[in-house]
């Protein structure tokens, strides 16, 4: 009986780690705006010009850019574009050694239907996030910010009254 309730404890203190969610994959710096399966998908440090058309399609309007300034530290362009309902914020950016290029450092989404590879959306609760991606992040006072500050990050954004997500972000910095 000893070792039964040894046993048994052991897994009782295993279950947290167990139940921690994996640490994010290249599949968390990517946007689906559609649940289905099949549905296209749209990594982020790609070009931007599919990302930018199927927002057009997905909100029935034109996507503007409403900035474009010279990069701050590579020869090129970074620009943001923004969906006329203002719930996607797309900024890009260009590529060490490719001025050219129009690559999506980011994502901001502020529409309760599109969600995260994991299910993360607008209208969660901070533990509802939490849930999905574990409680390794940093609180940076109404933003909680999953990944290492010289990698690929995924930030959530919160009323801090209620503490639901009101908007949340994919980002990879392009130059580091």
């Amino acid at each position: 009986m000893k070792k039964f309730l040894t046993m048994l404890l052991t897994l009782l203190m295993m279950l947290p780690a167990l139940a921690e969610p994996l640490p994010l994959t290249e599949a968390d710096f990517t946007l689906r705006l559609s649940p289905a399966e099949d549905a296209p998908v749209y990594p982020i440090g790609e070009d931007a010009d599919a990302l930018l058309s199927a927002l057009a399609e997905y909100t029935g309007a034109p996507v503007a850019m409403t900035f474009e300034d010279a990069d701050c530290m590579l020869p090129g362009m970074t620009r943001e574009y923004v969906t006329e309902d203002e719930l996607f914020i797309v900024a890009t950016r260009p590529l060490p050694g490719d001025p050219d290029a129009n690559t999506v450092e980011s994502v901001m989404v502020f529409s309760a239907d599109v969600a995260t590879c994991r299910g993360a959306r607008v209208g969660m609760t901070l533990e509802g996030i939490e849930a999905l991606y574990g409680t390794q992040y940093a609180l940076d006072w109404d933003t909680a910010v999953y990944g290492d500050e010289f990698g690929p990050q995924v930030f959530f954004f919160f009323d801090t009254e209620t503490w639901e997500c009101i908007g949340w972000m994919l980002f990879r910095n392009m130059v580091i």
